[in-house]
């Protein structure tokens, strides 16, 4: 008869995978390799004497006794959590290290302030940073926040809507005059394109209750949106920005905004973490989070370059 047990960390690494929809995904979201993610996997199956998922060359697939077990073992996750949490709310203040998953957009141009006040607030508490555009596993790479821009997809994870932001399509007055202004979203594929990596592989427009879709001709992919703003800034092509993160060079004349009546919808900027109590370091720093973003609208961080003080 099996021995039906299993360590938190291997529910961790199973959730990880269910929701990564892959070993391989899974892998890259926790840093783990993905030849112990299977092995471990495959222990915890033993060990319960029972398949968890159903694996092909291509596909990995959760069965009915995995799925019913994925639910169960969120919930063994998420109580681990608390169980770690309540151990400094019995010490009566915030300790212990806070990991924050971000974007580099996010990271350079909202954090710093929100994080030097954070710690001059609780010393006791250390902040680990990951930044990044690749997508990672809140529950799996033991983050305590995730922060996000575009709406999350489903999963088990809470959601605090922090914000909203409001893209444009920009270029510079110099390429237009070289290539022609579009005038239509149709227009939009005979230009050259600057893009993010780890954004959307097409460019959405919204107008008078119609929405359409353009696959971009790309001649520049970078993770860096300052990169980006330089290049189109530089003649290089269009791209689709934060209108906080051009609006400087939009009143200098250094850009200008096309296909302004097909304006790209708002997207949330989003806190993500796991259900339950959350921990008093994640909960100051999620409440000084969204004050400073309720007080500051990311439309005036970068105006004259500077920054609002945190609320106290």
């Amino acid at each position: 008869m099996p021995t039906q047990s299993a360590r938190l960390d291997d529910l961790e690494m199973f959730v990880a995978v269910v929701e990564a929809s892959g070993f391989t995904a899974a892998s890259r979201a926790t840093g783990l390799r993905k030849a112990l993610l299977s092995r471990r996997i495959q222990e915890l199956e033993a060990r319960l004497g029972a398949r968890l998922l159903e694996r092909t060359t291509r596909t990995v697939r959760v069965t009915e006794i995995g799925r019913a077990f994925y639910e169960r073992a969120v919930q063994a996750v998420t109580i681990g959590r608390q169980a770690m949490a309540s151990v400094d709310e019995a010490r009566g203040e915030p300790w212990g290290t806070l990991r924050v998953s971000t974007t580099p957009l996010l990271a350079d141009h909202l954090l710093a302030p929100i994080i030097v006040a954070y710690l001059n607030r609780y010393p006791n508490v250390a902040v680990e940073l990951d930044v990044g555009v690749h997508t990672v596993d809140v529950v799996g790479d033991r983050f305590d926040l995730a922060l996000r821009v575009g709406a999350p997809p489903p999963s088990s994870l809470r959601v605090r809507r922090l914000g909203r932001g409001r893209s444009v399509y920009v270029a510079s007055p110099g390429y237009l005059a070289r290539m022609g202004t579009p005038a239509t979203p149709a227009d939009m594929v005979r230009q050259r394109a600057v893009v993010i990596t780890g954004g959307p592989p097409t460019w959405s427009f919204v107008a008078r209750g119609r929405s359409l879709t353009v696959t971009p001709t790309v001649s520049l992919k970078t993770p860096s949106f300052g990169i980006a703003r330089e290049a189109v800034r530089a003649g290089i092509g269009v791209a689709r920005l934060p209108r906080f993160f051009v609006q400087q060079a939009l009143d200098a004349g250094e850009l200008t905004t096309i296909v302004d009546e097909w304006t790209p919808p708002e997207v949330p900027i989003v806190a993500l973490f796991l259900p339950g109590k959350l921990a008093t370091k994640t909960r100051g720093f999620l409440d000084m989070l969204a004050a400073y973003v309720e007080e500051h609208p990311l439309e005036n961080l970068l105006r004259r370059g500077t920054r609002g003080k945190v609320p106290r």
